[in-house]
């Protein structure tokens, strides 16, 4: 039974559905603080997309990696399903948000493809790493959830971008800290450059400062203070544990797993 878990939970993880269920949920908060409620179909294209996003980065045969990475049959099932249905439900966005989509893929391809003879994409470039992440993430959480919304409220999108890009860009910090020891020198991560103690410092000022904006900002919207406040403490402790020798699951299921916690409490505070 135990080793049937184990692999039903890395098949879960390795394909990508549960980081694509931690893009959907800060998607559906993005809606949810404008009194909104998404369409089906655009909920399943952002899921499809992060899938697909997240297994062409991790199993495109010419990335440049000295990895031996092999795909299962059942991933690239889901990979190819997630690309179907991502160019079905395209057609259910605004044209304005079809044009953010491709941005998207193109960031993508610069994340993984080679672009000269240096043999070197965007992700090993010196510092980019990090930056490209959170700036892919908040396309399908928070840009594509805005321009979708009929009434676009730019006040309220420049917070929420505020606030998520702060919460993604201290959440990859737990995964740098992970591969410290595997990260090749030229990505230049944060804590290669700072060490971990540094970095840990930063990632819990910057939760502090914006724990403090979310609190002067939001202050009539009580189910979503209380929720970020407590993923942030959540996210916090968790970077505080992180060393480079935790395991995948610490990683990329608990620390990955607290958007689907942000949302859940934001729903459970909205009925007191």
């Amino acid at each position: 039974m135990k080793k049937h878990l184990v692999t039903f939970l890395d098949f879960y993880l390795k394909s990508s559905i549960h980081v694509a269920l931690a893009v959907v949920s800060l998607a559906y908060i993005s809606f949810g603080i404008n009194g909104v409620k998404p369409s089906i179909e655009l909920l399943i294209f952002i899921f499809c997309s992060a899938v697909f996003a997240y297994n062409f980065v991790k199993y495109f045969p010419f990335k440049t990696s000295k990895k031996q990475i092999t795909l299962s049959p059942f991933i690239l099932g889901v990979s190819v399903l997630a690309l179907a249905l991502c160019g079905y439900f395209v057609f259910y966005l605004k044209p304005l948000s079809i044009l953010l989509v491709l941005l998207g893929c193109a960031l993508v391809l610069l994340y993984s493809i080679p672009l000269h003879h240096d043999k070197k994409n965007f992700r090993n470039k010196k510092g980019w790493k990090i930056y490209l992440v959170v700036f892919s993430w908040l396309i399908l959480t928070v840009a594509l959830p805005f321009i979708e919304i009929f009434t676009f409220n730019f006040t309220l999108f420049f917070y929420c971008l505020l606030v998520q890009g702060i919460y993604l860009f201290v959440a990859i910090l737990p995964f740098d800290i992970r591969d410290l020891n595997e990260d090749s020198m030229s990505l230049q991560t944060f804590p290669q450059k700072w060490g971990i103690k540094k970095v840990k410092i930063v990632g819990i000022f910057l939760l502090f400062v914006i724990s403090l904006f979310v609190l002067f900002t939001f202050q009539s919207s009580t189910s979503f203070v209380i929720s970020t406040l407590l993923s942030f403490v959540l996210l916090a402790i968790f970077l505080i544990r992180s060393t480079p020798h935790r395991s995948m699951y610490y990683t990329a299921f608990w620390v990955e797993g607290i958007p689907m916690i942000w949302l859940g409490s934001f729903h459970l505070f909205d009925y007191f």
